[in-house]
């Protein structure tokens, strides 16, 4: 491998995270500090899930370890733009007892709030960067029916937990409290999976 592809691979990889930083960032400023629709689609999963995906199959080729390194690192650094914008968009309230310095304590104290992603993401950030170096590396058209399949499942699985895990801690009610910002999410994904059918369909031979 010559310098400049090095150099070339650096650059878009370093391209690659700073999108997740400002894509974090973005996500953090549009959810805001309160309920409403904002907050419903500011929550949604699956552009979190697409977020490693993408970026693996944007800067790398199909190795396993680089296309997992590259999901996990991307979806991490998103979320720490995520907490780190949500210290001037969320009203978080004092925290000495984090530090001395209060938008250090914020800081602190937004992370812990979300602890819980950062370890899921050190599951799904690998899983999704491997998936998509590999359909990147194939060139297959199922980079496409995997991003209308999350639009259109996750609103599914969303119900079906609120339906059977509403008890637990984390009970997303806002899948039952804005039902039209999923129905638009599942019909997203269903108009993709029409045209990625109208788009590939093998022509015929005359």
């Amino acid at each position: 491998m010559t310098r400049n592809n090095v150099l070339m691979k650096s650059l878009r990889l370093s391209i690659v995270l700073v999108m997740a930083m400002v894509f974090g960032i973005l996500m953090a400023v549009f959810k805001g500090d309160g309920s409403g629709i904002r907050m419903a689609i500011g929550n949604s999963s699956a552009p979190w899930m697409i977020l490693p995906f993408v970026a693996a199959a944007i800067s790398t080729r199909h190795r396993v370890i680089q296309s997992a390194l590259v999901g996990l690192g991307a979806s991490l650094i998103g979320l720490f733009g995520f907490y780190f914008a949500n210290i001037f968009v969320l009203d978080i309230g004092p925290h000495p007892e984090l530090s001395p310095y209060p938008w250090v304590a914020d800081f602190l104290a937004t992370l812990r709030s979300g602890k819980i992603y950062f370890i899921l993401a050190c599951l799904s950030g690998p899983i999704f960067g491997i998936l998509g170096g590999f359909l990147h590396q194939k060139r297959s058209n199922m980079i496409l029916v995997f991003t209308a399949t999350l639009f259109v499942l996750e609103p599914c699985f969303g119900l079906i937990y609120v339906r059977f895990f509403s008890g637990f801690t984390y009970s997303f009610t806002y899948y039952v409290d804005y039902p039209m910002v999923w129905l638009v999410e599942a019909v997203f994904g269903v108009i993709l999976f029409i045209l990625i059918i109208v788009r590939f369909q093998p022509t015929k031979r005359s």
